[in-house]
């Protein structure tokens, strides 16, 4: 819904300076329906740039769907709201009567459910109708207690939640201690120039008038066209007959393509020019006094031959001559959207249509050192204008023509000088919006979006940072939006006029839709990478100047992208923009920081509200994949017909109906285009089903975790979760699954696609750095199956052979041990580690402890029923790996003793290993455990220290004390033989598929499956036993902030009020006790990193 100004209304004028107050509450659903998918829905906008309607009727044929689309259809999110909450009634009933059996439950009473109740009935006028009149019954009552801000001309939830960015981004800017990136500093540094207006006011109207005069200078225009053409373009940002881009190319979106288009007028929509209608009328003639002024403001001469203000009357009304004679060969706005007008066209054929430009010359000028010729292509949805366009050159004088080019420059860029330019505009705005939109803007919020249209991505590095937003949020989004696509997924299947053949491609066009949820994991928000990103952006505190920098910037980042091609990963939106979008080049779906706010979208919201709000937006977007524009784009984005003749009919019959449908809708006198408005009216009905379906869907699917047949009072365990066993079996490979394990994978996920997508600076995040070489290198599984098993035989000769294989290692049982503990920490007959001390938490043992063997210690018993499975397949397993690595029968033979070796290990080693644990010194382990030189072996182990007097923590002394006895009756060969194979046991899951298809006998035997683990999965396990810390600082770069740090203790706090008070009323606990438990509960916990 949008509240209008009307006439006789008052409102408080907003002086310049004055700040409105902006606050950071959250905003219940109730707060209104969202503006639509107009311009005005961003953070940032031009100020030619124009959002919906105005009160009085005066554009409502501008912008992406018109007046009715900002007026009716956006009232959807709230009426949504009470669709989505009666499916949930509705459900809730159901189920009540299912699970209760006679009674349905209390109605839900908790702050969540009572918040969600009262945003909604707030909205409503309870006194209308519904079957009369659904819109005013559902959100009647919303205008009156939202009325409409001074200084605005329509008021949403979109407006609210943008105003609140605004006021965040506007706090975050003022901080001064902001230097750690250059992005964010430049940020900044634009911020408070564009802010200085004293400095502004002091430089007056000479930086705009130096630039006419040199503009003025390249006249006769016939004799450069090209050159001030280029000039125009690529230093000041004005294209005054046509727009030129860079584009993906519709044929493949990894290439970059020109795309050319009809220009950017001084006034919102074209048809203002055309003149048709008594406001049109109205509106020209204050455009044309607004030219007037603004020239008056300047101070620019009339003609020499001329006096007074005459002249310059002619000058501009021959100007704006110029402007409506472009504006009458418009294609209508519909047409740039639409696939089917989109031309290939090479440059001769635009020379033929518009002679009076030289096209192969212009571009080469613009792109320095590309070379084009008359061969090459461009593409545009507007050839119509172009061939029209010749005919108004022709038509107009040299310096008819230089006027226009001139009124073009002074337009943009005395946006840029003191406020008095902007006061020259009021009158225009009045009778454009039905409020002086300009007068009423305060100068920081101004300044705000400028420097969000500079500086993008280093002030969305700072709004990342100031809201705390983190991929908690975004995960739960991107979970939102997999749930939509699931239900669009059933919904395809339902479609009875889609054929098989074109839901399968739409199935694959869902499954392929790239999901950017808050801000870029890497690359554009990545501090040094966003550095990179504006180095070329030269800032100083001299507004006017910074933002000719800024257009200079534009037009290499332009260049820059023909040069490069199209990165279909990059992030097109900043996570400050209030907007959810569907790219169709790409087939990506963006949702900023920003819209995952309330009162779209909350961690305490209710699940159906979230999906009441967020979710059909987000499901808006989804179904643009399939509307009148993205049906013509295939999973990769390509332009390209992929839908059958047969649906492709039976699409249109069904989109024709929804035009006449809308077109009949009337309000205020105005009807809907159903034309122009039909993608966003099929996408605001495919979005209201698919969210409402999912809230069913989610509902329905917590039900099925649950036993309803169980009495909750007698087992409820089983009644809440019964079913999440056949809900959730174990996956393939795995031997347990819980919520903890579904968590763990997220997380290792998560981990994951960094490492794979990822960039870490060597010099700043090495540890990181390292973990992702680590990780890919594992993952580099062809050079693995190159190597086959030559690293593990290499490896091998540094202990001068395996026995097994016939070369006898050379090494005494110390040496060994120190080598394989050194750069494995595999020793084999024994573990060791360094722990803190039980009885001295400040200091660090050594800690002796027996080995971890291949198989549980139960499976080398004598039992039959345990061991004729498991210990022959152990057996088997390695058999196949002494002669992977070329042994022979005898080599086997070896093998045999080495198992002997192993069972008899398996039984010496005690049922409790905490049983005998003890502190000795070495001189007194040494005496009772001979069998090893232990100071050598320690000081081998850690180069430096004194181990004389280092007191050992020996766990299982009774071990150790068999294990010396076995040592000195066992054969050395076997032993060192054992003691290799452990090591190659570790090296197995490395090499190549021949030895991991090995290991699978055992595992199968042990586990009973024949799956291997996934190759992700094992580097992920790889490099988290090898570089732990690393993966943990990559883990803890997104997800720990301060903030939630802050939040978590908070949360422990509690929790230890809460204990406190429960010692209190303890009374089988003493005074004492109770004091030591309380102190105990002082000790603040490690919270994330």
């Amino acid at each position: 819904m949008v509240a209008m100004n009307r006439e006789g209304e008052s409102y408080a004028v907003m002086e310049e300076d004055e700040e409105e107050e902006v606050v950071d509450e959250e905003v219940g659903l109730g707060s209104g329906p969202t503006a639509g998918d107009g311009a005005g829905d961003r953070v940032l906008h031009t100020m030619e740039e124009t959002t919906t309607a105005p009160s009085q009727g005066a554009g409502s044929r501008r912008g992406r769907a018109g007046f009715l689309q900002a007026a009716v259809l956006p009232a959807l999110v709230v009426c949504l709201a009470l669709a989505v909450l009666g499916c949930a009634i509705t459900l809730t009933r159901r189920n009540n009567a299912t699970l209760i059996g006679k009674e349905p439950a209390q109605v839900c009473t908790t702050w969540e459910c009572v918040r969600a109740a009262s945003d909604v009935l707030s909205s409503m006028d309870l006194a209308v109708d519904p079957c009369e009149d659904f819109y005013s019954y559902a959100c009647g009552e919303w205008g009156r207690h939202n009325p409409l801000p001074s200084g605005t001309y329509q008021w949403g939830s979109t407006d609210v939640v943008r105003r609140r960015t605004l006021g965040q981004l506007h706090r975050a800017l003022d901080n001064t201690d902001i230097r750690n990136t250059s992005a964010k500093w430049k940020a900044h540094v634009f911020y408070h120039s564009c802010m200085n207006k004293e400095r502004i006011k002091g430089r007056g109207n000479k930086p705009l008038l130096d630039i006419i005069a040199d503009i003025y200078k390249n006249f006769p225009f016939s004799n450069q066209t090209e050159a001030v053409l280029k000039k125009l373009h690529s230093v000041y940002g004005v294209s005054p007959f046509f727009t030129l881009k860079v584009m993906p190319d519709p044929t493949d979106s990894q290439r970059s393509v020109l795309f050319f288009s009809q220009p950017e007028l001084g006034l919102p929509s074209h048809e203002h020019f055309l003149n048709k209608t008594p406001i049109d009328s109205k509106v020209l003639q204050l455009y044309l006094r607004y030219m007037n002024d603004v020239e008056q403001l300047l101070g620019m001469p009339g003609d020499e031959d001329s006096e007074g203000g005459i002249a310059s009357r002619r000058r501009l009304s021959e100007a704006l001559r110029i402007e409506s004679s472009l504006a009458a060969i418009f294609n209508e706005r519909g047409d740039l959207d639409d696939p089917e007008k989109v031309h290939n066209v090479t440059l001769q054929e635009m020379q033929n249509l518009v002679s009076h430009i030289d096209w192969v010359t212009y571009l080469q000028a613009i792109f320095v050192p590309f070379a084009f010729t008359l061969h090459d292509k461009i593409i545009t949805p507007t050839l119509e204008y172009f061939k029209k366009l010749d005919k108004v050159l022709n038509s107009s004088s040299e310096s008819d023509m230089r006027d226009y080019i001139i009124w073009s420059l002074v337009r943009k860029l005395s946006q840029n000088l003191d406020g008095r330019f902007e006061d020259a505009k009021r009158d225009l705005n009045e009778a454009l919006y039905g409020t002086d939109r300009g007068g009423f803007v305060p100068r920081w919020e101004f300044c705000v979006e400028q420097t969000s249209r500079a500086v993008g991505f280093g002030l969305g590095l700072l709004y990342v940072e100031y809201v705390g937003f983190n991929s908690t949020h975004k995960i739960q989004v991107e979970k939102l939006i997999k749930n939509l696509s699931e239900v669009y997924k059933d919904t395809i299947d339902q479609l009875t006029w889609m054929d098989n053949v074109t839901s399968g491609f739409a199935k694959e066009k869902l499954d392929s839709i790239v999901l950017n949820v808050g801000y870029p994991l890497s690359d554009d928000l990545h501090p040094a990478i966003t550095d990179s990103s504006y180095m070329d952006l030269t800032l100083t505190d001299d507004y006017f100047q910074n933002m000719l920098n800024y257009y200079e910037f534009e037009m290499k980042s332009m260049k820059t992208a023909y040069n490069r091609g199209q990165d279909t990963h990059k992030w097109t939106m900043t996570p400050q923009t209030v907007e959810a979008d569907y790219n169709v080049y790409f087939n990506q779906i963006t949702v900023p920081a920003a819209v995952a706010q309330p009162p779209f979208y909350s961690t305490k919201n209710l699940k159906f509200v979230n999906y009441a709000a967020i979710g059909t937006m987000i499901a808006h977007e989804l179904v643009h994949a399939f509307d009148t524009r993205g049906s013509h784009y295939n999973y990769k984005g390509t332009l390209t017909e992929w839908w059958t003749p047969t649906t492709r009919k039976e699409f249109e019959e069904k989109a024709s109906c929804m035009e006449r449908q809308y077109g009949a809708y009337e309000e205020q006198g105005w009807h809907v285009d159903g034309h122009r408005t039909l993608g966003e009216n099929i996408a605001d009905n495919g979005g209201l089903h698919a969210a409402c379906e999912v809230c069913v869907s989610a509902a329905t699917q917590m039900l099925t975790y649950m036993d309803p047949s169980v009495p909750p009072c007698d087992d409820f365990y089983r009644y809440a979760c019964g079913r999440w066993g056949a809900r959730y079996p174990l996956p393939g490979g795995k031997k347990r699954w819980s919520v903890w394990d579904i968590s763990f994978h997220h997380n290792l996920e998560l981990i994951k696609n960094r490492l794979e997508n990822g960039t870490f600076d060597k010099n700043k995040r090495l540890a990181a750095y390292d973990a992702q070489a680590f990780y890919l290198a594992c993952m580099d599984e062809e050079r693995v199956e190159d190597v086959g098993a030559t690293p593990l035989l290499e490896l091998l000769k540094e202990f001068g052979g395996w026995g097994v294989l016939g070369n006898s290692s050379h090494l005494n049982l110390t040496e060994l041990m120190i080598r394989l503990s050194r750069k494995f920490l595999s020793p084999a007959i024994f573990d060791i580690d360094v722990v803190p001390g039980i009885d001295s938490p400040g200091m660090y043992f050594i800690k002796l402890s027996s080995p971890k063997l291949s198989l549980p210690s139960l499976y080398y018993s004598n039992n039959p029923v345990k061991t004729n499975k498991i210990l022959p397949a152990y057996k088997e397993y390695m058999m196949r790996v002494t002669r992977l690595l070329g042994g022979g029968n005898s080599s086997c033979a070896e093998m045999e003793k080495v198992l002997a070796f192993e069972q008899d290990l398996a039984n010496i080693i005690p049922d409790s290993k905490v049983e005998g644990s003890v502190n000795m010194t070495i001189p007194d382990f040494q005496k009772a455990i001979p069998f090893l030189n232990w100071t050598l072996y320690l000081s081998g182990l850690f180069s430096n220290g004194t181990y004389e007097t280092q007191p050992l923590f020996i766990d299982s002394v009774p071990y150790f004390k068999k294990l010396s006895d076995y040592v000195k009756k066992s054969d050395p060969k076997t032993l060192t033989n054992y003691a290799l194979w452990m090591l190659i046991q570790k090296m197995i899951p490395i090499l190549d598929y021949r030895f991991r298809k090995a290991a699978l006998i055992m595992a199968e035997a042990i586990d009973e499956t024949t799956e291997p683990v996934r190759r992700w999965e094992f580097c992920m396990d790889l490099a988290d036993k090898s570089l732990a810390y690393a993966l943990g600082e990559i883990f803890a770069m997104k997800e720990i902030t301060a903030k939630r740090k802050e939040d978590v203790k908070k949360m422990i706090d509690n929790l230890k009020h809460a204990f406190k008070d429960n010692l209190d009323h303890l009374p089988w606990m003493d005074n004492k006790t109770r004091l030591a438990a309380k102190e105990k509960a002082k000790k603040h916990p490690e919270c994330g990193w």
